[in-house]
C-alpha cells in the first residue's frame, strides 16, 4: 500500500463551487440563436443586401479583411480585446479595468456605455460565445464515473512513485499542506505584498493589482490566465526544503529532476498560475516530453486526461498534425465541454478528477490533458524529468528538435547539452536509457519487417509481394499484373474509380491551407460526426491552432494558446471586397454541392 495510509475517498465538490442550473440569461444586446428567426416578424439579416446570401461563418471571414477603424464601428468585444492588448495602455501594465474591453480602451464609465438592442438579430455565430460564457461547469465536472476517477492518495515514497506511479495520473492530499505558502497565500495577501509587481498573463504583462481587478470583473468566455515563469525571482522566494525560510519545495515522492544537470541552461520549469473561474488550458501535452506536478493553493481545478500512444487517437474534438507540431481544438474550454465531453467520458483511457486546495496532481509524460478552474484559484506547477521517463525526453530532444521549447536562445543543441550533463552526473542512467531506446527501435523495425513480409521471405515462405514476380529486369508477365490494370477487368475498375473520385477525393479537402482552405475544411467537417472526423469542431466557431516552434512556444504548450484575436494579414490595398467575394464563391466550385448547402 502506498505510504500515507489507505486511498482517500473521491473528492466531493464544495457547496460554494456549485453553480446554478437555471436557464442561460438573456444576451445583453438581445441576440438570439438562429432558430428563433422562424417565429420572428423581423430579421436584421434581410437588410444586409447581397450579404444575406452568405452564412454567418463566411461573413465573419469577410470581416477579417477590415482594418481597425472599420472594425471599431462593429462593436464586438472580441475585436476590442485585440485592440486593447496591442495598445500602449495595456503594455504599460497598470490601468483601470472597466468591465469590458471596449470601455477599458475608451475609458468609458457605465453611464457612458451604449446599450444597443439587437432583438431582431438571430445568429449562432454571435450567440454561441455568450452561451459558452454562461454554461454552468458543474454538470461536466461532477458525477465522475468510478472507472474514470483519478486515484487519490495521501502520499508516496520516491521508490513507490518510480516503480508503480510514474506512468499514472494521481492526486496527493498531504505534501502541499506542509508548505508555508499554502498557509499564507491568498488573493488579498498577494495583492498587499506584490500588487505593483508585473506578471505575465498569457500575451500581456500586467501588475497584479490590475490583473486582480480584471479577474473579479471579467465576463470573457476564455478569461486571461496569469502564468508567470519568473515568479520566484519577482517575489524573492526560496525554493527547497533545506533552504532557510523556504516558501515551498518539490514533493519528495517525485525524486530527482534530471534536467537539473543542465544548471542555468535548463529550460523553463516552474510557473505561478492565477486565474478566475472558467480560465484554464485546452488540450495539450507538456513540453519536451516532461512530466509535471500542479499544486493548488487556493480554489480547485477540474482535470480530464488521456494517455498518448501510437494506437490511440487524440481526445475527441482534437486534431493533431502528422508530425504533432500543430494541435487544433475548439476555441474555448466551454465549447469543448458542450460538444465533446460526453463522448470523451466514454473513450477508453479517459481519467478525470478535481484537485482541491492543498492537493497536488501528477501529469505523466506525454498525457493529453485539459484543465479548468472551478473558482478563482492560485497554483504552482513544475515540469520535471523523472528517471522512468529519461528515454522519452532523450528521444524527443533528439528526434523533434523543431518542437523543443523553453531553452534559452544561446543553447543551440539542447539534446547534446543534456547528454553531456547526464554523462557527467548520471552515466549509468544514461546508458540504460540508450539501451531502452535501442530496444524500442529494434521493436519498431521488427514490426515493420513483419508488415512487409521480410521474415517470411527469409524463411523461404511466400511473403508480401507487389505482384511483379522476382526483382530481375525481365519483362513482367501479363498474368501477374494487378487485375485493375487488365482491360478485361474494366467492369471492376470502373466502380473502384468512381468510389475514389466521389468518396475518397472529396475527403481530401479536409485539410486545405489558407483562408479559403479553412472555409472548405469547415464545410467538410459539417458532414461528419466528431468520432469520424478528427478535425471536427462544433459548427459556427473558428477553431484554435497551436503551432509548436522554438520561436512561438517559449513557454509550455499548455499555456501557449493565443489569447488575443489573431489579426489576419490584410490584402493588398488594391484588393476590393468584390474580389474577396469572388474568391470565396469560386472556391465553392471545388466542393461538391451537397457539402455546401
Amino acid at each position: 500500500m502506498p505510504s500515507g495510509g489507505a486511498e482517500v475517498e473521491s473528492y466531493t465538490s464544495r457547496t460554494d463551487l456549485e453553480e446554478s442550473s437555471i436557464a442561460i440569461p438573456q444576451h445583453p444586446y438581445g441576440v438570439r440563436p438562429t432558430g428563433n428567426k422562424y417565429t420572428a416578424t423581423s430579421n436584421a439579416k434581410d437588410f444586409v443586401g447581397t450579404f444575406q446570401l452568405f452564412p454567418d461563418e463566411i461573413i465573419a471571414i469577410f470581416l477579417e479583411y477590415l482594418d481597425s477603424a472599420d472594425l471599431r464601428n462593429l462593436g464586438s468585444d472580441d475585436v476590442w480585446k485585440a485592440l486593447f492588448i496591442e495598445s500602449k495602455q495595456s503594455q504599460g501594465g497598470s490601468f483601470i479595468w472597466r468591465r469590458s474591453w471596449r470601455s477599458t480602451l475608451l475609458g468609458l464609465s457605465n453611464t457612458h456605455t451604449s446599450q444597443i438592442q439587437c432583438d431582431n438579430v438571430f445568429s449562432d455565430v454571435l450567440y454561441r460565445p455568450f452561451l459558452c460564457t454562461h454554461t454552468p461547469l458543474l454538470p461536466y465536472t461532477s458525477n465522475i464515473p468510478a472507472k474514470n476517477s483519478i486515484t487519490r492518495l495521501g502520499n508516496l515514497t520516491p521508490e513507490e512513485f518510480s516503480e508503480s506511479w510514474s506512468d499514472k495520473p494521481f492526486i496527493l492530499t498531504e505534501p502541499v499542506r506542509e508548505w508555508p505558502v499554502f498557509r499564507s497565500w491568498d488573493t488579498e495577501s498577494l495583492m498587499e505584498r506584490y500588487g505593483d509587481v508585473k506578471f505575465r498573463a498569457e500575451a500581456v504583462d500586467w501588475s497584479l493589482d490590475t490583473y486582480s481587478h480584471y479577474m473579479w470583473n471579467s465576463s470573457d468566455e476564455s478569461p486571461l490566465y496569469l502564468f508567470d515563469r519568473s515568479f520566484v525571482e519577482k517575489m524573492n522566494l526560496k525554493v527547497g526544503k533545506n533552504e532557510k525560510d523556504a516558501s515551498y519545495w518539490i514533493p519528495e515522492c517525485f525524486g530527482e529532476d534530471l534536467f537539473a544537470v543542465l544548471g542555468d541552461k535548463r529550460p523553463d520549469d516552474k510557473w505561478l498560475i492565477i486565474g478566475p473561474a472558467r480560465s484554464g488550458s485546452t488540450y495539450h501535452k507538456d513540453p519536451n516530453a516532461t512530466s509535471a506536478w500542479n499544486a493548488v493553493l487556493r480554489g480547485s481545478k477540474y482535470w480530464i486526461m488521456f494517455p498518448s500512444n501510437s494506437s490511440s487517437p487524440p481526445p475527441p474534438g482534437v486534431y493533431v498534425s502528422e508530425d504533432q507540431s500543430e494541435v487544433t481544438s475548439p476555441l474555448s474550454i466551454a465549447e469543448w465541454l458542450l460538444g465533446f465531453h460526453a463522448e470523451a467520458r466514454k473513450t477508453p483511457g479517459c481519467v478525470e478528477g478535481v484537485c482541491g486546495e492543498g492537493e497536488v496532481l501528477h501529469v505523466p509524460s506525454g498525457w493529453w490533458h485539459l484543465v479548468v478552474n472551478l473558482d478563482a484559484s492560485i497554483a504552482i506547477t513544475q515540469n520535471f524529468v523523472p528517471k522512468a521517463h529519461l528515454s522519452n525526453v532523450l528521444s524527443f530532444l533528439r528526434d523533434k528538435p523543431n518542437q523543443v521549447s523553453g531553452f534559452k536562445k544561446e543553447v543551440l543543441d539542447p539534446y547534446g547539452v543534456f547528454v553531456e550533463g547526464m554523462e557527467r552526473y548520471y552515466p549509468d542512467l544514461l546508458n540504460q536509457a540508450f539501451e531502452d531506446l535501442k530496444k524500442q527501435a529494434e521493436g519498431r523495425k521488427r514490426k515493420w519487417d513483419i508488415a512487409v513480409g521480410k521474415e517470411e521471405e527469409a524463411n523461404g515462405g511466400g511473403g508480401f509481394s507487389f505482384g511483379f514476380a522476382d526483382d530481375s529486369d525481365e519483362e513482367v508477365p501479363t498474368k501477374v499484373c494487378p487485375n485493375f490494370l487488365d482491360v478485361s477487368s474494366i467492369s471492376i475498375a470502373f466502380p473502384i474509380t468512381i468510389i475514389i473520385l466521389f468518396v475518397l477525393l472529396p475527403s481530401s479537402i479536409a485539410r486545405p491551407r489558407g483562408r479559403c482552405g479553412a472555409l472548405l475544411a469547415s464545410w467538410n467537417s459539417i458532414s461528419h460526426t466528431p468520432h469520424q472526423n478528427p478535425k471536427y469542431r462544433p459548427p459556427r466557431r473558428k477553431g484554435r491552432t497551436y503551432i509548436t516552434t522554438p520561436e512561438s512556444n517559449t513557454t509550455p504548450r499548455k499555456h501557449s494558446s493565443t489569447l488575443s484575436i489573431s489579426k489576419a494579414s490584410a490584402p493588398p490595398s488594391s484588393t476590393s471586397y468584390t474580389h474577396i467575394l469572388r474568391v470565396v464563391l469560386e472556391s465553392h466550385n471545388n466542393i461538391p454541392s451537397w457539402r455546401i448547402f
